[in-house]
């Protein structure tokens, strides 16, 4: 009877250091091989915390892998710009939200993803900050009368935001594309800025739990309100880390 305790004990501690071993050899591969900017999602278990400066703001984020194929990434932007790259008005603000990744494909080095953020943004003085009503008299002219509308509030409902990205081992590596539309209405000025934006950029490991990531995006920028509409241009980029747990 001893013998048999014995050999289950011995087996037990087998299994457990065996498991332990496999688990921490898990995280050591996970820990080198995470992206944040790109279309794959984050290794099961680990965390990723994501700062980014550039224009038009700094933005604040950490990753939370759900599951082997989705990924949420609540966010706080510091807002002293705008996708109107031919506005010189200051700004400031702040954007609260979320956005929600998906991975629709993944061979090797190669993955796509499908996402989409909601958020709530707000700007404190300058961009759109006037508020413009207008009307036509009986001789069919145009009046236009505008107010300081203060502070402003908008809901961004950014997507569908599509990715590519690839990566190389040793060292690591991952070059990123796609396209995105922060879709943004602003509720008092009843504006609505409707960026087409395309993205390219670069992730690189530089040391176990450190990247460093850098993105461009440019593209046409479409306004629409009730009295006029046009089409702009948007240039801006960014520069980051992202540190695991």
């Amino acid at each position: 009877m001893k013998s048999v305790f014995r050999t289950l004990l011995a087996a037990l501690v087998a299994v457990s250091i065996t498991t332990t071993a496999s688990i921490a050899s898990a995280k050591e591969k996970g820990a080198y091989g995470w992206l944040t900017q790109g279309a794959e999602v984050l290794p099961k278990g680990t965390y990723a915390l994501e700062v980014r400066l550039g224009w038009p703001s700094t933005d604040f984020g950490i990753h939370i892998p759900l599951g082997a194929k989705f990924e949420l990434t609540p966010f706080i932007t510091i807002d002293y710009g705008f996708y109107d790259a031919l506005v010189g008005a200051p700004t400031i603000g702040n954007t609260l939200g979320f956005q929600l990744k998906g991975l629709l494909w993944k061979s090797g080095g190669n993955a796509i993803s499908l996402g989409a953020d909601i958020g709530f943004a707000m700007n404190y003085v300058g961009y759109l900050s006037y508020h413009c009503l207008g009307f036509i008299d009986d001789d069919d002219n145009l009046y236009i009368f505008c107010e300081k509308a203060g502070f402003l509030a908008a809901f961004q409902i950014g997507g569908p935001e599509l990715r590519y990205s690839h990566r190389w081992d040793n060292p690591r590596v991952a070059i990123v594309t796609g396209l995105r539309m922060p879709i943004r209405v602003w509720l008092t000025t009843r504006i609505a800025e409707i960026p087409m934006l395309y993205i390219i950029g670069a992730e690189f490991n530089l040391v176990k739990n450190f990247n460093m990531h850098f993105n461009l995006e440019v593209g046409p920028l479409v306004f629409a309100s009730e009295l006029w509409s046009g089409v702009g241009l948007y240039a801006g980029g960014q520069f980051g880390i992202s540190y695991l747990w």
